[in-house]
């Protein structure tokens, strides 16, 4: 986990396996617990205090204009590498992956 911009370690380990093959490990990741949450939630905050002191017409536009360009690689070229991490069928992940973050990219960037 990163909070703050800290990578957080708990000792807690736990794996990550796709649902339709539980013997193969993708992954191992350190399990955090109620004060990380509230950790997060904290340093989110302090961020959306220093977030609003960014003018619009620089800082705010530069990041809204890489998540543009994320969104639009995402869509038009990543799509199906998105898809095939996914675990799902073709119509499952179509749904649940790749539209999700381009729609959620293009209400949060305006594309």
């Amino acid at each position: 986990m990163y909070i703050s911009g800290k990578e957080v370690t708990t000792g807690t380990i736990q794996e990550i396996r796709p649902p339709h093959d539980h013997q193969h490990i993708l992954a191992t990741f350190h399990e955090g617990d109620k004060s990380h949450v509230e950790a997060a939630i904290n340093a989110a905050l302090a961020a959306k205090a220093d977030w609003g002191k960014f003018t619009l017409g620089t800082t705010r536009s530069h990041i809204f204009k890489s998540c543009r360009s994320a969104c639009r690689a995402v869509s038009r070229h990543y799509k199906r590498g998105y898809h095939a991490g996914q675990s799902k069928n073709a119509y499952q992940a179509e749904i649940d992956a790749a539209c999700e973050l381009i729609d959620f990219c293009a209400s949060t960037c305006i594309i």
